[in-house]
């Protein structure tokens, strides 16, 4: 049911016969169900972590989701060259102590979109993997069960392009959450300080065959992360992107967010305050300009529905109900978080 083997000569081939059918002129794009496997797309800011407590999972690039165990480590993306003068970026992982049973775990949650999407298909996962660790592989999971594929990648410290190709069972369990994992380094080993792992262009695709890398646009995979999560920004003395509101009383805005793209689901939102809070200003009426209508306090959003929410005003001039406006950032940056990932 599963195999791997190098591809470094993969991109070499001139033609699709070359590659053996591994896709048709009709379906060149697409293909990668992941997102953001050139880990170009940062909404966090968020390029290396330090110190990663073993059991705590944490952003780093966009999808890409870091989890240690038996250790801390150090996590980071760089740029790098890969044996086929390809230059992208990678993720790597660091120990920086001895462990028992340790391991590195960066994976990414993928919707599984039904039954019909995935389950009983036959799936190919690819990535260029480089490690001093031996023992490592690919593993695959539903939302109950995981599965080791492949065979082990070599620990030469050397790029490989590995792949193996899986077969979901018909039963696979999409009913806790329709989600499954795609895991591109993962065995427990003992480890040593300054063990690591680093893997760059990892691809999951239908069929049996790896395809070359699906080499995607900035705004295209912007776009498709930000189905799961994005920023509402407002630089510092500077107006809130994407959001207006209307005053719903005398003391409390609905918040109307522009979303860039439709979210997965509804968002949780969270805030990071601006030095001095916030500030709401009201679109006035002949003449143009604005008046000050209210200070926003930290985090009284008081609820969130259908795509707005309201906020409750706790100082400041009464509001006008009805009337619209804008919020600003009083003295530094600050962001609205939204957040319906998997």
């Amino acid at each position: 049911m599963t195999k791997a083997r190098d591809l470094a000569n993969l991109g070499n081939k001139t033609s699709l016969d070359e590659i053996n059918d591994a896709y048709d002129a009709g379906a060149l794009s697409n293909r990668n169900i992941l997102h953001n496997s050139e880990f170009r797309v940062n909404q966090r800011g968020v390029t290396s972590l330090t110190g990663i407590t073993a059991g705590v999972s944490t952003f780093l690039a966009d999808r890409w989701i870091t989890y240690v165990h038996g250790s801390d480590w150090n996590a980071s993306i760089q740029e790098v060259t890969l044996p086929d003068g390809t230059i992208t970026n990678s993720l790597k992982t660091v120990a920086t102590a001895n462990a028992t049973n340790g391991f590195f775990h960066p994976f990414q949650k993928v919707e599984a979109y039904g039954k019909d999407y995935l389950q009983g298909k036959k799936v190919v996962l690819s990535a260029w993997v480089r490690t001093n660790v031996a023992g490592q592989t690919m593993r695959i999971c539903d939302t109950v069960n995981c599965f080791f594929i492949g065979n082990f990648i070599p620990s030469d410290g050397d790029w490989h392009k590995i792949y193996a190709v899986y077969t979901f069972p018909t039963n696979m369990n999409t009913s806790v959450g329709g989600v499954i994992q795609f895991q591109p380094i993962f065995t427990p080993v003992n480890l040593a300080t300054n063990d690591y792992c680093e893997f760059a262009l990892p691809q999951m695709e239908l069929g049996s065959e790896p395809t070359p890398f699906e080499h995607r646009s900035y705004e295209d995979e912007l776009a498709k992360c930000q189905r799961y999560y994005w920023e509402a920004v407002a630089p510092s003395q500077g107006t809130l992107g994407r959001m207006s509101y209307i005053a719903s009383s005398t003391s409390g805005l609905e918040l109307l967010p522009m979303y860039p793209v439709p979210m997965r689901a509804t968002p949780s939102v969270s805030l990071t305050n601006p030095t001095g809070g916030w500030q709401a200003y009201r679109f006035s009426g002949a003449g143009g300009g604005h008046s000050m209508q209210g200070a926003l306090g930290g985090t009284n959003l008081s609820s969130f529905s259908g795509g707005h929410m309201w906020w409750d005003i706790n100082s400041g001039t009464p509001f006008t109900v009805g009337f619209t406006g804008r919020v600003a950032a009083i003295s530094s940056s600050g962001a609205f978080k939204f957040d319906a990932e998997l």
